[in-house]
């Protein structure tokens, strides 16, 4: 009896010292994430899919929430669609992509193209016209499975159902080429367009209406850029002209500009990478040479790394920011920097032998994927944070066109080749 009296006397002193403990405020806390650790932004507007967007995410980070695949084989998914824009998926595990007219087809045909994952076969097309010089967005895939595309042939702005069926359009009155725009947590989207002569803001809510049209102030939405949006989705980070300024940061509470910097945009696909802390990376002009930049939310410089190129850079080499907050940077040669600006190394071979031909991504365990090569030499390879090869794949001798991102998702990553008639499945 003494025994089970005493058993109960330690229980509830346990219980008493967990209650103050409580109203104390010094229950367990979880251990502090590593400095410039990156969280993984919920985003409701989102599909729940491993890549429902361009870059992967509003922030335009370019990583996988997963990891990126052992890459063993490369094979061609689909060789009949010239493909426009980048690759995204949904929720059933399609892939989205816009194409363009292709003349050498009995049946030509652009638009907007949903495509089985595994097969490659095409599950279904909303037609729209689509040339090259007025390529679509990349498409946005947003809750409920619901598809988001430009149209500039007829300068709107489409929502597209899951079974092909149009949802709704929305006349901008621009042609948006820009192929990075981006969504709100409302599920409201921005894009930069060009009405005659002058580049706009535009913003469309989720049920087809115009919301935003603004003009004025040096943005630029040409092929191949793109925006990103903050990680409390209330500032825009639209990138300047390649003679303006080279980041304008635009308040979508007050619809007004906040700041600018930069003196020219240096890389023709440039779109500035978001940390999960607010923090804006992008590469300017520093004298003669360029630099990458980060700067704080308010626009002032935090750090800047000097780069050994000379300050036009018009590469298609977007650069990934990995979950330690290490920032892979790939111009003629591969730079890894640290969230403080320091440098991790620089992988000099690549400018030595081959190039970097195509935009950058890494993933949830810090792995780096591109293509590299020369000519029909072109191979894709994932490398792990310290620079040391995991895997290759050649990828047999094509002469794609890597400009746009890839995509992972359902352990194989997707690489879009402009104009090539080829979709590539590398697993």
């Amino acid at each position: 009896m003494k025994r089970y009296l005493a058993i109960l006397i330690t229980l509830a002193v346990s219980f008493l010292l967990i209650q103050s403990c409580k109203e104390k405020g010094t229950e367990p806390q979880p251990e502090p994430k590593p400095p410039g650790y990156q969280e993984d932004i919920p985003w409701p507007s989102l599909a729940d899919s491993p890549w429902p967007m361009y870059r992967a995410d509003p922030q335009s980070t370019g990583r996988s929430r997963i990891p990126i695949p052992f890459i063993n084989t490369a094979k061609s998914l689909n060789d009949s669609l010239y493909i426009s824009t980048g690759i995204v998926i949904g929720e059933d595990s399609t892939l989205y992509a816009g194409i363009l007219y292709n003349i050498e087809n009995s049946d030509p045909s652009s638009g907007l193209a949903a495509i089985d994952h595994e097969t490659g076969k095409i599950k279904w097309l909303y037609e729209f016209l689509a040339v090259a010089g007025f390529e679509p967005s990349t498409p946005i895939v947003g809750r409920d499975n619901i598809i988001y595309i430009s149209n500039p042939s007829d300068k709107s702005f489409i929502a597209v159902n899951p079974d092909g069926s149009l949802r709704w359009s929305c006349y901008v009155g621009a042609k948006i080429l820009q192929t990075g725009i981006v969504i709100d947590k409302e599920g409201n989207f921005y894009m930069v367009g060009i009405d005659e002569e002058t580049w706009n803001l535009y913003g469309v809510s989720n049920t087809g209406e115009l919301i935003l049209s603004e003009s004025g102030f040096g943005i630029c939405g040409d092929f191949l850029n793109g925006m990103s949006i903050s990680p409390d989705s209330k500032t825009l980070y639209i990138p300047g002209c390649l003679d303006g300024e080279t980041i304008i940061a635009y308040d979508l509470i007050s619809n007004s500009v906040k700041w600018s910097f930069g003196e020219g945009r240096l890389i023709y696909s440039a779109i500035p990478v978001i940390s999960s802390q607010g923090d804006v990376y992008i590469i300017s002009k520093d004298g003669e040479k360029g630099a990458v930049y980060c700067l704080k939310s308010d626009g002032t410089i935090k750090w800047k790394y000097l780069l050994k190129e000379y300050y036009f850079m018009p590469g298609y080499q977007l650069f990934s920011l990995d979950k330690s907050g290490n920032l892979i940077v790939g111009l003629s040669q591969l730079y890894s920097i640290n969230y403080e600006g320091i440098l991790n190394w620089v992988d000099s071979s690549f400018s030595a032998n081959e190039y970097i031909v195509s935009p950058i991504i890494t993933d949830a365990n810090n792995n780096i994927l591109l293509c590299h090569g020369i000519s029909e030499n072109i191979k894709v390879t994932l490398l792990n944070q310290n620079d040391q090869a995991i895997s290759s794949v050649d990828l047999n001798n094509s002469s794609g066109n890597y400009l746009f991102s890839f995509s992972v998702g359902y352990n194989s990553i997707y690489i879009p080749t402009y104009l090539m008639k080829q979709v590539l499945k590398v697993n």
